[in-house]
This record gives structure tokens, C-alpha cells and sequence, in this order.
């Protein structure tokens, strides 16, 4: 009798709040698929999107620095 194999895991929630969280998401993704866990264009497109994440992150970043400079320009402090 055949038995159905258990349904994989549900994907891990990853932290991506930072570039730095991003970078190091990167690296697992990198090092699962050299590692065959993945197949390599997956893991390309895993790259792709976790690097428009980072941009995001950093133009956001750039974005709260320059409205910061702003305000203490204007004479807010």
C-alpha cells in the first residue's frame, strides 16, 4: 500500500527589515542553490527580488536622512 509522502514544511519567515537582513538572506539563497537545495534559476529570481527589497530599504533610508538634514537646515531641531 502506497503511502502519500507528508507535504513539505511551510517556508521559513525570513526578517528583511534591514539591507543588512537582505544581504544575509542573499547569501542563504546563494549558498542553497550552489548547494543543489534549490535549482540555480530560482534562486536567480529569489536574488532579483531580494535585491529590489534592499533598494527599497535603501531608498527609503536615504529618503528619512535627507528630510532629516532638511529640517535641521530650515533652523528645526
Amino acid at each position: 500500500q502506497d503511502v502519500a509522502a507528508p507535504p513539505p514544511p511551510p517556508p521559513r519567515r525570513v526578517r528583511l527589515a534591514t539591507a543588512r537582513d537582505v544581504r544575509r538572506e542573499m547569501t542563504s539563497v546563494y549558498a542553497d542553490s550552489r548547494a543543489g537545495a534549490i535549482p540555480p534559476a530560482t534562486g536567480s529570481r529569489l536574488c532579483f527580488m531580494l535585491d529590489m527589497v534592499r533598494r527599497s530599504i535603501e531608498s527609503m533610508e536615504i529618503e528619512t536622512r535627507l528630510a532629516e538634514v532638511e529640517r535641521q537646515l530650515s533652523g528645526g531641531v
